[in-house]
């Protein structure tokens, strides 16, 4: 069974590497830097089993014994600091020795995150071996991530030194800082599935665990919009990725059925994938829907909050008024087109006759709560001499495309908004128009001389 063990461990740690291919818009990572990091990541684990072995772990006098404090401590220090500081050297090493492996902002988490994910597949082949399959899909939803967040969050702290403007004072405590706070949010965790044991305590650490999901989501989405190659163009696929992440959940729960089914009986392995299922499946969703979704926004650095990763969404929207936060793909549908030349055709049957317009996408802008809206230039001919400004919003429920094809939008009036806080305005604050699609430029226009007026100009 150890084989087994071994490859389903790799394929819990293949999702989240996967993972960083999807969202890596601004560079794919070189498959060799992957599989070092990784590995040392694996290796890691040796650390913290020489520090016990060895019995340097028994020079510090904390051992479990119910006290809540003695306890709280024994897991930020011989848990947290620990494991941290193992995942960590990996980082360390990448970062001497392959120096060509941190190019971006996002380089700098992925490594670290790589790294965790190794760790976490070495623990978990012994966590597999001593209990089978009961904990294979506790081990990949809650505590293999879990190890990627925290490690990532000291990867972070090390972008924020090299990539942000900050005083020069502070520089020098913001990565012990971040490495404090992977620490105490991995022993803060921990402290209550050890003190818990399946009592209502434990539930803590899942909500925290939740709450790690919009740190991880928040540091993702800064590292992405600091990209020295940020391009609008760019998008994350959050619907292609989110469907990935869940496809590869389901694998894992068929893996655990089929080790539950040859190491008990198939009547006992049912039971428990019914119950797992159950007991798991809003925290996959959450954890898939956040982190793929991502509002990309040049030069943007939002702060990290205690905060879960859906809201009360007003007006019904999401299920049971409850929505994932982040931008959807469907928000992003026309970053494709952004600085290029396309076509916009009204989607109203009673005007379907008129011909397209030329029309070229010059900068986005972001309104309150980061709703974005493309300031747009509406050709008045063919020679693109003489232009109209409209604004485009993507449509982003129900029917998206026209003919499946071509994404629908919303034309609004533009106004002139010099001197005026965007921050405070609406999508409501412009003018509609009328719904149009999007088509590339190759598809066939009309004449240039039948082009004029077919869409209402800018008041």
């Amino acid at each position: 069974m150890i084989i087994i063990y071994i490859l389903i461990a790799c394929f819990i740690a293949w999702i989240w590497i996967d993972y960083f291919r999807l969202i890596g818009v601004y560079g794919k990572k070189n498959l060799k830097d992957i599989i070092i990091t990784f590995l040392l990541g694996a290796a890691s684990t040796q650390i913290v089993i020489a520090l016990h072995r060895y019995g340097i772990m028994n020079l510090i006098p904390l051992e479990l014994n119910g006290d809540m404090v003695n306890d709280f401590l024994y897991c930020i220090v011989k848990i947290g600091l620990v494991e941290e500081f193992s995942k960590m050297v990996p980082f360390i090493i990448m970062y001497l020795f392959f120096r060509s492996a941190f190019k971006q902002p996002i380089d700098y988490i992925a490594i670290a995150a790589i790294s965790a994910l190794g760790f976490a597949a070495a623990e978990n082949i012994m966590y597999f071996t001593n209990h089978n399959g009961e904990v294979i899909s506790a081990r990949a939803i809650l505590t293999s991530v879990g190890h990627m967040f925290y490690s990532a969050l000291i990867g972070y702290g090390i972008v924020l030194v090299k990539y942000r403007n900050i005083k020069p004072a502070y520089k020098i405590f913001i990565v012990p800082a971040f490495a404090l706070l992977a620490i105490f949010s991995h022993a803060f965790y921990d402290f209550w599935i050890i003190t818990g044991q399946g009592a209502p305590s434990s539930w803590i650490s899942i909500l925290f665990f939740l709450l790690t999901v919009s740190w991880y989501a928040t540091i993702l989405n800064n590292a992405l919009n600091n990209s020295s190659e940020f391009s609008y163009k760019k998008t994350v696929n959050s619907d292609m990725v989110m469907t990935r992440i869940l496809t590869y959940y389901a694998i894992v729960f068929v893996l655990q059925f089929v080790v539950n089914a040859y190491v008990k009986n198939v009547s006992d392995a049912t039971i428990y994938l019914f119950k797992t299922v159950r007991g798991s499946l809003i925290i996959i969703s959450a954890v898939a829907a956040r982190l793929s979704r991502f509002t990309l926004i040049q030069d943007r650095w939002e702060p990290i909050k205690l905060e879960l990763p859906f809201k009360y969404a007003s007006g019904g929207a999401g299920l049971f008024g409850i929505a994932i936060k982040g931008s959807s793909f469907k928000e992003e549908n026309l970053n494709k087109y952004y600085e290029e030349y396309f076509t916009i055709n009204p989607v109203a049957r009673n005007v379907s006759s008129s011909p397209p317009r030329i029309a070229y996408i010059e900068k986005k802008m972001f309104l309150k709560n980061d709703e974005s809206l493309n300031i747009t230039r509406v050709y008045k001919d063919e020679t693109r001499q003489s232009y109209d400004l409209f604004l485009l919003k993507p449509k982003t429920k129900d029917k998206v495309f026209f003919k499946d094809k071509y994404p629908i939008a919303s034309l609004l009036r533009y106004k002139d908004l010099d001197g005026m806080d965007l921050s405070t305005l609406t999508v409501s604050d412009f003018g509609f128009i009328e719904w149009v699609y999007i088509k590339p430029l190759e598809a066939e226009i009309a004449p240039a001389n039948s082009l004029e007026g077919v869409l209402l100009p800018q008041s």
